[in-house]
């Protein structure tokens, strides 16, 4: 990816809407092709466990208007602490509503890591480091009223 000075490994792409609502093994392992997909949570945290990187979350409305949101410091944790999630230091256009997920524990369809007191994967048919549901969540269906 060339964005803002190139060298970026793209870890998720949703361009339709595509099915995220997951298990745990297949965001372990990573799904999907090379129009939309998930990297997987084991590569993520081979990528960025060891810190030093950077997180850069590109967002394009159905109307083409396009938003970013960089955080200067981004990792995820091995699956012996369910792949949680570190962000800080955020800057762009999107919002910041990523720094909600900060320390969060990646929460599925068949783990519940989040901090409602149901699974925020199940009533929202996604997959993400949800606290309590709804802030930021990439992997959603599109569309719908949740």
């Amino acid at each position: 990816m060339v964005t803002d000075g190139g060298g970026w490994t793209i870890i998720q792409r949703r361009v339709s809407a595509s099915d995220f609502y997951k298990s745990w093994a297949e965001y372990k392992a990573g799904f999907g092709d090379e129009q939309n997909f998930w990297l997987g949570n084991e590569k993520i945290f081979a990528l960025t466990g060891t810190g030093g990187y950077r997180l850069r979350v590109d967002l394009t409305a159905v109307g083409g208007a396009a938003t970013f949101a960089t955080y200067q410091q981004f990792a995820v944790a091995g699956e012996n602490d369910s792949y949680r999630l570190s962000v800080a230091n955020y800057s762009g256009t999107a919002g910041d509503s990523l720094s909600y997920s900060n320390n969060m524990a990646f929460t599925v369809k068949d783990r519940d890591n989040d901090m409602y007191n149901d699974n925020c994967a199940t009533w929202l048919q996604s997959a993400w480091w949800f606290n309590i549901c709804r802030q930021a969540d990439l992997n959603g269906p599109y569309g719908g009223d949740r």
